[in-house]
């Protein structure tokens, strides 16, 4: 764990684009996460057959960190409770295990909910669930490796219009993450697209403390984690470290 020095070290989320697994883990490998860090851990679950990449990228003329996730080997179906094993058989760090455990639980609930599941047999929309186990316990990693002491978010922008899945269409913002994200404040500018997806909504309600206006501390870095789309907006999410 990082050495904090006397102060008290906070992370405010700045979801002027809403949430998401790729933009949360792009944005903590921006404010300094080594990505070799987030793989070895990612490997202390027996996940292989993935590959994580991180590249510098603009949107909006703001430059930041765009990360992929590339699954090259055939995987299992995973449901929640097979993933909640793997976290608990693994090394990993009791605190990264208890925060991946709990965003996994919240994640679930909403997609339970919403599809009217048993949450512990819910198998996640990919095969593997790799893409979603990146995301979530790679952010319970970097968060351990940057050594914050509290985290707190703006209100959510949560976009509008229709999601296609499969041969269907459903509400923006999704039936999970609306589920997820309730007592939230929540917001909508009008623009058509998915800002704030599930596993987004469960990072953020997993980690920060309140949703509040940007505190009166002192910043000490800023970074962005980038999405993968052009919009209007930039689509990236701003993290901005500051000290008390």
């Amino acid at each position: 764990m990082p050495q904090r020095g006397d102060y008290l070290k906070t992370l405010y989320l700045d979801c002027f684009c809403g949430i998401s697994g790729d933009k949360m883990l792009g944005l903590l490998v921006d404010l300094g996460v080594n990505l070799d860090v987030i793989i070895e851990g990612i490997n202390k679950m027996g996940v292989s057959g993935f590959l994580i990449k991180a590249e510098r990228k603009k949107s909006g003329f703001i430059e930041g960190t765009n990360v992929w996730v590339n699954v090259y080997e055939e995987q299992p179906y995973r449901n929640l409770k097979d993933i909640i094993q793997m976290i608990e058989s693994s090394t990993l760090a009791e605190n990264i295990k208890g925060m991946s455990k709990q965003m996994f639980y919240n994640l679930a609930r909403g997609e339970a909910k919403a599809h009217g599941q048993d949450e512990m047999e819910l198998l996640f929309h990919e095969k593997g669930a790799v893409d979603t186990i990146v995301d979530i316990v790679g952010t319970a990693i970097g968060i351990h490796e940057l050594g914050f002491d509290r985290v707190y978010s703006s209100p959510l922008h949560l976009g509008s219009g229709f999601l296609k899945m499969g041969e269907k269409r459903i509400p923006i913002p999704s039936p999970a993450a609306i589920e997820i994200l309730k007592s939230v404040p929540v917001y909508s500018s009008g623009i058509p697209a998915e800002l704030v997806t599930p596993t987004g909504a469960a990072i953020v309600v997993t980690l920060a403390e309140e949703f509040r206006a940007l505190p009166p501390m002192a910043i000490v870095k800023v970074g962005y984690g980038c999405g993968k789309r052009e919009l209007e907006i930039p689509d990236m999410l701003r993290g901005v470290v500051m000290k008390a």
